[in-house]
Formats: structure tokens, C-alpha cells, sequence
């Protein structure tokens, strides 16, 4: 588990770092402004930890906004690649879950900005993180979920594909971004 946590918290965080240029070009904003974070729960390990990157401006936090997330689902052996929305809200220091038709316009509206982009790649699969209950953290995830992609265990591909992806997704979110402050 303590490795888990260097790997969720750090290492990928310090990919996305390591390749700011590149991510930060691919959504549109400068590089001053890039974030990348990652989270695999507080005391406890999460379920669904997660490693993020986007605009500290225009997604300060991982309730807000609009993001590309790393989420690996725990079992399954799968980590899936998205673009995702924050899909909770602090309350009275609980995460709630944000109204599900909230999140279903949101999903409808980016969809809808981004059909050329999700009509051009064939490699999208439904985010399932397992079994969950309704109110779990990661069913949040599932609603709020935009476009993803699932890297299996024992079949993730090289760095070169992944920075791709990841580029792919980074322009999408770039796209989201430049509607949203338009609308």
C-alpha cells in the first residue's frame, strides 16, 4: 500500500511534471498554470485513487472544473484514462455527491463540444470501477465521467503511447475549457 501511495502521489504526478510543456500546450493554457496532483485517500487508502492534471485557474481543486484523471480501480487490475469532471462538493467536511442531473448536463453539454474529438478515436470504454454502491465516491466518478479510455494490467502501454494519450485527452480538456468561459 505505501507503494501505491509514492506511485499515485508522486511518481505519476512528477510524469505529468516532467511533460508539463507538452500537456499544458495540448490543453491551450500557460505553463504557469498547469497542475497535476494525485490522491489515494486520507488515512485509509481509497477505493478509486486517482492522479490529475489541468489548470489550477480553471480547476483548482478536484471537486471543480474539468480535469484529466488518472483513475485506477481496485480489484479489476485496470486504470482507465479520462476526462472527468468534479463530481463532489465539500459539505460540512463530507464529500457529496453532486445532483446526478447536474452531472448528466454536464456530461450531455461536453459531449456535445466534443463530438468530433470522441468520433474520431475508436478506443472508448465505459469508466466501471466495480460493484460499488449508489453513493460511493467512485459511482460520482462513473456519472461524471466524459470520455474514457482503460489501460489493463500486464498490457499498459509504452510511454510514448501513454504521453499521447494523455496529449489527446489534454487537448480535449483544452477544448472544454475555451466553451466553457465562452458560454
Amino acid at each position: 500500500m505505501q507503494e501505491r501511495g509514492i506511485i499515485i502521489r508522486r511518481d505519476i504526478p512528477r510524469w505529468m511534471e516532467t511533460n508539463r510543456v507538452v500537456l499544458a500546450s495540448a490543453i491551450g493554457r500557460p505553463v504557469a498554470d498547469f497542475l497535476s496532483e494525485g490522491s489515494d485517500g486520507k488515512g485509509a487508502k481509497a477505493r478509486i485513487p486517482w492522479t490529475r492534471f489541468g489548470s489550477h485557474v480553471l480547476s483548482p481543486k478536484p471537486t471543480s472544473g474539468f480535469f484529466v484523471v488518472y483513475v485506477w480501480a481496485f480489484p479489476g487490475g485496470s486504470a482507465y484514462l479520462c476526462l472527468l469532471q468534479g463530481t463532489h462538493d465539500h459539505y460540512d467536511g463530507e464529500l457529496i455527491r453532486k445532483p446526478h442531473k447536474l452531472l448528466r448536463s454536464h456530461v450531455d453539454w461536453a459531449r456535445d463540444v466534443l463530438s468530433s474529438w470522441l468520433a474520431a478515436r475508436d478506443d472508448f470504454v465505459e469508466l466501471r470501477l466495480g460493484n460499488l454502491p449508489e453513493t460511493s465516491l467512485a459511482r460520482g466518478y462513473e456519472l461524471g465521467n466524459i470520455a474514457s479510455i482503460r489501460y489493463r494490467m500486464g498490457d499498459v502501454p509504452g510511454e510514448s503511447a501513454l504521453l499521447s494519450d494523455a496529449r489527446s485527452f489534454g487537448e480535449a480538456l483544452g477544448t472544454l475549457y475555451r466553451a466553457n468561459i465562452s458560454r
